[in-house]
């Protein structure tokens, strides 16, 4: 399955109320929406790599600026609009760690019009130092990575050597804004379903910057840092397995970048379109694949709330 089918089976849409202008009234939006997204991880207090990130937000910043309408920060009740002084704060908190929010510095910019409605433009950080590591997430247009998937995947690439990672991934996903209670409940009843049937699909996380002895999964673009390549036996062993299956590795300055095909694939079970390359890179990655990672959503609603169905979709490559 093609994004453009993926769009076209799935319409995810919902009424909300909304306020506008003094009284309230019920308003449909496009709750949940399909992306390509970028993320990493990293490991220790932000201010030690503050560096490397502020590289990272200068090359994402230029690409995003003039499509980004909302911003929030976790001090702020709800999102407030971009003006020209919003792409400065990030700036700000990693030039000086004085400026930067106490234990967690938390960023959300997207190019949402309504806090109810979902991005495929955002750029999402999470700094938390209570938790010594943090996340960097990058959400484009699948029409943009499509258009050019070995420029897209070059590129971040170039970003991933900005600052020193621990592990990250880059492939399909689906936005939604969370923070919105009601929007939360009502995409996230359907995430382990679509997990299921398209598991090139990643499923956000409420711990989306879990930290733990290995990595989430992998994707069409999977990233690690050295000490996860020693743990599969070093460089040399690890290309010649994912060789003998087809699948190159790229040396990055500060770890590898996995590439699994020449295309993102999001798939379909139903079709047994059950993204192959992915297979073959979650077989060879699977020692490192972090068997704790806690469950997907915090509530325990049936689907991905509990540790079990979480290990479930988590091992679906293995």
């Amino acid at each position: 399955m093609n994004s453009k089918e993926f769009k076209e089976k799935y319409k995810f849409f919902d009424s909300f109320t909304v306020k506008v202008g003094n009284s309230y009234s019920d308003k449909e939006f496009e709750y949940m929406k399909l992306c390509f997204v970028f993320r990493l991880y990293w490991i220790g207090p932000m201010r030690e790599h503050a560096p490397g990130l502020l590289r990272y937000y200068e090359q994402v910043w230029p690409k995003i600026s003039q499509h980004v309408k909302l911003w929030q920060s976790a001090s702020m009740k709800r999102p407030r609009k971009v003006n020209k002084d919003t792409g400065d704060i990030l700036v700000q908190w990693l030039s000086d760690a004085s400026n930067a929010p106490p234990m967690m510095c938390f960023m959300d910019i997207n190019n949402r019009s309504y806090a109810c409605e979902a991005a495929d433009i955002r750029f999402d950080f999470k700094g938390r130092d209570y938790r010594n590591g943090g996340s960097i997430e990058l959400s484009l247009p699948v029409e943009w990575v499509e258009s050019n998937p070995q420029a897209y995947s070059d590129w971040f690439a170039e970003l991933a050597q900005t600052f020193e990672f621990c592990s990250g991934f880059a492939g399909y996903g689906l936005d939604f804004n969370d923070l919105v209670s009601e929007v939360g409940a009502v995409a996230k009843r359907q995430l382990y379903s679509l997990g299921r049937h398209h598991p090139g699909l990643d499923v956000r996380s409420d711990f989306s910057d879990h930290l733990g002895q290995g990595i989430k999964g992998v994707n069409w673009l999977t990233f690690l840092h050295p000490t996860f390549v020693e743990r599969l036996g070093g460089r040399e062993k690890l290309e010649v397995a994912l060789n003998q299956l087809g699948i190159g590795l790229k040396d990055l300055a500060n770890g590898i970048m996995i590439q699994a095909g020449d295309i993102p694939e999001i798939g379909d079970t139903n079709r047994l379109k059950t993204c192959p390359y992915y297979h073959v890179v979650g077989k060879v990655l699977a020692p490192i694949r972090d068997r704790n990672y806690p469950q997907l959503m915090m509530d325990d609603n049936g689907f991905l709330g509990s540790r079990e169905r979480t290990e479930e979709w988590l091992s679906r490559f293995d």
